[in-house]
């Protein structure tokens, strides 16, 4: 468990980051709790203050199929239809709590990109296997940075909504991408926000689209995030019974790309149930080809924090 001060700041920055978040980027939090359960009155107040949620009563036991069904039309209505399907089936008869997140992002280029222009150019799908997809054409001044440590290129592509960007991660090797995405953290991309230079860039960029489903907890279970899934979980912070632990947590996203933008959406569900140094080398105008295996994020520059990030193997 969190000790009080770290608790405090940590519901202290995400209420900051809601608060701060400007037009095309919207995030969403609810609360299903099982009828009858006894949550504590501070837990509900720093729902509601800090993470903008309600939490709502429901019979998982009986009406499981029903409350499925009911997380499934929130998803799609938060995420203005991007989402529909979150759930397939009905949920566990012991489910206790149900914390849902969605979050919505929406945003025009700040400069289009010209649909007369896309054309088919190849894209080497895992670095390897050739296919041909449409391509767009941009040029423009961007900021960019050539990154020897990272063997990379960066490329930040602005939206209209000046809050956000779109950070292009690629890879100088067709098939380094795993390598790429094996040093990338927060940290690492300050740094390269912190080296990029205003060049004349001229960008190929891919129009691409697709949806991801992810079981989190072997990757939380890898980064050290063990008793919260077992019955020496200590949740004592939500109920008066201190009788949870974590049985699923589950992450879906889409996001489609295009010449005027992006359309991004993600929705988180953990379930609870009762115990049984890369320096930018100084570079002339470039041309960038998006044609293999690449990261990108889309940024919050007024919060200096990723609200989307994904990586494109295959087209």
């Amino acid at each position: 468990m969190l000790n009080l001060s770290k608790r405090q700041d940590v519901l202290a920055a995400y209420k900051l980051l809601l608060d701060n978040f400007d037009n095309g980027f919207d995030t969403v939090n609810t609360i299903l709790i099982r009828k009858g359960a006894e949550i504590l009155d501070q837990y509900k107040e720093d729902l509601k203050e800090c993470f903008a949620a309600e939490a709502r009563s429901v019979d998982f036991a009986r009406d499981g199929t029903k409350v499925a069904e009911q997380v499934n039309e929130w998803a799609h209505a938060k995420t203005r239809g991007t989402i529909s399907q979150l759930l397939d089936g009905e949920l566990q008869a012991n489910t206790a709590v149900l914390l849902l997140s969605a979050a919505y992002f929406k945003g025009v280029w700040l400069t289009k990109f010209k649909a007369d222009q896309t054309k088919e150019l190849p894209f080497y799908n895992y670095g390897r296997d050739e296919v041909r997809v449409p391509t767009m054409w941009l040029q423009r001044g961007l900021r960019y940075a050539a990154l020897e440590g990272l063997k990379a290129a960066a490329v930040e592509v602005p939206y209209a909504e000046r809050q956000f960007s779109m950070i292009i991660l690629l890879p100088d090797d067709k098939e380094g991408l795993p390598a790429l995405e094996s040093e990338l953290g927060v940290d690492v991309i300050d740094e390269i926000i912190d080296g990029f230079a205003y060049l004349n860039v001229e960008l190929w960029f891919p129009k691409f689209s697709f949806s991801s489903n992810h079981d989190l907890l072997p990757a939380l279970r890898e980064m050290g995030l063990q008793n919260v899934f077992t019955d020496d979980a200590d949740l004592s912070g939500i109920t008066s019974g201190n009788d949870l632990r974590v049985s699923d947590v589950k992450h879906k996203a889409v996001i489609e790309v295009n010449e005027d933008g992006t359309v991004a959406a993600a929705v988180t569900w953990l379930s609870l149930i009762l115990r049984s140094s890369f320096r930018a080398r100084p570079v002339t105008p470039v041309t960038i080809r998006v044609d293999h295996p690449f990261c990108f994020v889309i940024w919050d520059k007024f919060n200096q924090r990723a609200v989307f990030m994904g990586t494109v193997q295959k087209l």
